[in-house]
């Protein structure tokens, strides 16, 4: 397609490989894998909401360069997704935003990204006490966002506790988080700034 052939020539200009960035169309979703190889210096990739577990699963081609992955509102994107999204083990930043079927099991596959230090689950209202503690192995991590995470309560604050690292925390909405859960934050003392509105 146009789409692919615009993006091989971009793929083969060198100072594309410090910092080159695709927006996922669904005609490039089949090429991935033979394309994969010329997208060595990819950074950043930026996916519609006709996003589905599938092309996730297509991703995993990239995996060793891609550091940003924006998956905001891709709302048929469920666990399984998680799991190939996993794959990609250089992630520092990952956007799931509105992704509203991800549950703490989409949280537990994704563990072992422990170069993550932007992680926003921003109306992912499925995710529990239990996805924090998996959060919480996320070393890290610099910047969470859960606004509107309405399952979450003082326990899962007590996990995020222990992101040394946190500088922002986001927790618009969050209406089951007391006084005692955030005073269970106090040990955060790289953070920077918290959000309760």
């Amino acid at each position: 397609s146009l789409v692919c052939r615009q993006f091989q020539r971009c793929a083969m200009l060198p100072e594309a490989h410090e910092s080159m960035s695709l927006v996922l169309t669904e005609g490039l979703v089949d090429r991935l894998p033979q394309v994969a190889r010329s997208l060595s210096g990819l950074r950043v990739i930026d996916i519609g909401s006709w996003v589905t577990d599938e092309v996730l699963f297509a991703l995993r081609a990239l995996r060793g360069s891609v550091e940003n992955l924006n998956l905001r509102g891709c709302y048929k994107i469920t666990d399984a997704g998680m799991f190939s999204v996993a794959q990609l083990n250089s992630l520092t930043s990952l956007d799931l935003a509105f992704c509203n079927q991800i549950t703490d099991a989409g949280m537990a596959s994704i563990t072992q990204l422990t170069s993550m230090q932007t992680l926003n689950l921003t109306c992912c209202r499925l995710i529990t006490d239990a996805g924090m503690a998996s959060v919480a192995q996320l070393t890290s991590l610099q910047s969470l966002e859960l606004g509107w995470c309405n399952l979450i309560t003082d326990a899962g604050m007590v996990s995020v506790a222990q992101l040394t690292s946190l500088q922002t925390l986001k927790l618009t909405g969050c209406e089951l988080i007391t006084d005692a859960g955030i005073a269970s934050l106090a040990q955060l003392t790289s953070l920077q700034t918290l959000d309760l509105n």
